[in-house]
């Protein structure tokens, strides 16, 4: 991971996709900002323990072969991942590489859904230049089980022979957990793998002063998250917003004519409006 690059890789068609309701999409274009919110607090956060589970299982097949100093600071690091609140520290928006999915349209089955589609070089040109104060990353998702296992087996790796120190420990232990941070991210179950996600990370973005937490509504409850902005030179880097199928062809045409009048007045855009492929009776 190189983390001094906004990303690592390309989608193969140059383009990424995030699906949004109404209500995003509205605060979106008036704000011209991607919202990230907290890994804690999204729809299912125990995604994050995805990649510690593995973290580990690695390391309870090496710790009998440990010191008991080593092994005491290493275990110490790892019930700190576990007990403290550092998943709150980690802030994530999510993308697909497919505009027009059915099984992201099922999220969005109860309302109206939208997909906007970024050309991913200019995004993340765009995301490079305003979030210079603070580290930012585009992550492909990776559903394989085995790289998973390896990417655990080298982290574990790492902390153990860190542990060993006595110097400099809190340095090494602090770029581990920003790794093991990441890679909590970047996979996932191998179930999930029709979704082709991509996430865009960040870890401690908000303890910049530019970049404060910020508090929304979401079903009742309050949701932290910090705001990524999407223009370059005063122009939305979004090039086209695609209608989800909705609840019936009716609404679906509305929404494409609400948005048509709203690009014709707003002249920082320059997107094209399609709509879904999908029938709605799929749903």
């Amino acid at each position: 991971m190189d983390r001094n690059k906004v990303y690592d890789e390309s989608p193969a068609a140059g383009v990424l996709f995030h699906y949004t309701t109404s209500s995003g999409l509205q605060g979106i274009l008036d704000s011209k900002k991607l919202w990230m919110t907290s890994i804690r607090f999204l729809n299912d956060s125990s995604e994050f323990n995805y990649f510690f589970d593995k973290i580990l299982e690695n390391f309870e097949s090496k710790k009998t072969s440990l010191s008991p100093d080593t092994l005491a600071r290493a275990k110490y690091l790892l019930d700190h991942i576990k007990t403290s609140n550092i998943p709150t520290n980690v802030f994530t928006t999510s993308f697909s590489s497919i505009g027009d999915s059915l099984s992201q349209w099922r999220g969005y089955a109860e309302s109206q859904g939208f997909s906007i589609m970024f050309d991913f070089t200019e995004l993340c040109e765009t995301l490079d230049k305003n979030s210079a104060d603070y580290p930012i990353k585009m992550i492909k998702v990776d559903y394989c089980k085995g790289n998973a296992e390896n990417e655990a087996e080298r982290l574990v790796n790492e902390l153990i022979e860190s542990a060993k120190e006595t110097q400099q420990i809190d340095s090494a232990f602090g770029m581990i957990v920003e790794e093991i941070c990441y890679y909590s991210c970047k996979f996932k179950d191998e179930n999930f793998s029709s979704e082709d996600e991509w996430r865009l990370v960040s870890i401690g973005g908000f303890l910049h002063k530019s970049n404060p937490v910020r508090l929304r509504d979401r079903n009742g409850e309050l949701t932290p998250y910090i705001e990524i902005s999407l223009t370059k030179d005063e122009i939305s880097t979004i090039k086209e917003i695609k209608v989800g199928p909705g609840r019936n062809k009716e609404i679906k045409n509305l929404q494409k004519d609400a948005l048509q009048l709203f690009k014709s007045s707003n002249k920082s855009y320059n997107f094209e409006v399609t709509t879904s492929d999908i029938p709605f009776r799929s749903f």
